[in-house]
């Protein structure tokens, strides 16, 4: 059985010549975190795959994660940042990703939702349904502009990160955010990320609260359609404590459901050669 950690970050330190996004110390990770650091925690977990996601705060910069992906093919997959003010042909865009498996939006901050719902980010979405390019989305103000998207490309591979979840949003107030994401399952070409679950349920191991939700969405979008992910950098928890929670049914998971949800799906839905 294959394990993927369906998404982590890897990045580089802030210099004159890598600058950063302006104010992004405020929600940054820390400094730094290599391929290198990743593999160790991932090898002493029993991971043997993971998704890079660059991070928001190195604004639209791939390079770390695919040079990770050249030196490591076996043990990762990357899903990389567009920047959605220039526009692509079809042509350019394939181009652009050959070498990822996806492209990863984030609409947290005021300026990045408006791209969402302003249409900046309408082009990429018309290209990625046509080119069966799959598409992560990190907007957790935005679910009911979600939906419209859901509806009005029914051919788009959308992924919800973190289930959808603010990073403030605790407990009950989760809870509810969950309830409402699963109304998305009612569209077989919206998939979700269980990510950094510990950071929205405060609780220690065997996560109580985390495996009802991990239930709750299955039973919305079917195993096939749910990726277990660790978000490494923010994880509040053991790296080692959570993979071992999924790893032994996460409250109930067996059989194909388990296998599905540890990584057999994630690298199903990634896989562009299955149009």
């Amino acid at each position: 059985m294959k394990v993927v950690d369906a998404q982590v970050h890897i990045w580089k330190p802030e210099s004159t010549t890598r600058p950063w996004v302006e104010g992004a110390h405020s929600y940054a990770h820390g400094e730094s975190f290599s391929e290198d650091q990743l593999l160790a925690r991932m090898d002493a977990a029993g991971v043997h795959m993971a998704v890079l996601v660059p991070p928001s705060w190195e604004g639209n910069r791939n390079d770390a994660c695919l040079e990770a992906r050249e030196r490591h093919p076996d043990r990762f997959l990357v899903m990389g940042r567009v920047d959605l003010s220039k526009p692509m042909s079809d042509a350019e865009l394939e181009d652009y990703t050959r070498d990822m498996a996806g492209v990863r939006l984030t609409f947290r901050r005021d300026l990045d939702v408006a791209q969402l719902t302003g249409g900046q980010a309408a082009w990429l979405l018309d290209a990625a349904e046509r080119l069966s390019l799959p598409i992560a989305v990190y907007a957790p103000t935005s679910l009911d502009r979600l939906y419209e998207i859901a509806r009005q490309h029914p051919g788009l591979k959308l992924v919800i990160d973190h289930l959808g979840l603010p990073l403030d949003a605790r407990n009950d107030a989760a809870r509810r955010q969950v309830d409402y994401l699963c109304r998305l399952s009612e569209y077989p070409s919206v998939a979700v990320k269980a990510t950094c679950l510990p950071n929205n349920f405060r609780e220690e191991p065997p996560f109580p609260s985390i495996a009802a939700v991990v239930r709750e969405v299955v039973d919305a979008f079917g195993c096939e359609r749910v990726f277990w992910g660790s978000d490494i950098s923010r994880l509040p928890v053991d790296y080692a404590d959570l993979v071992s929670f999924f790893v032994n049914g996460a409250g109930g998971l067996e059989g194909a459901a388990r296998e599905g949800v540890l990584g057999a799906s994630v690298l199903a839905w990634l896989d562009r050669k299955a149009k």
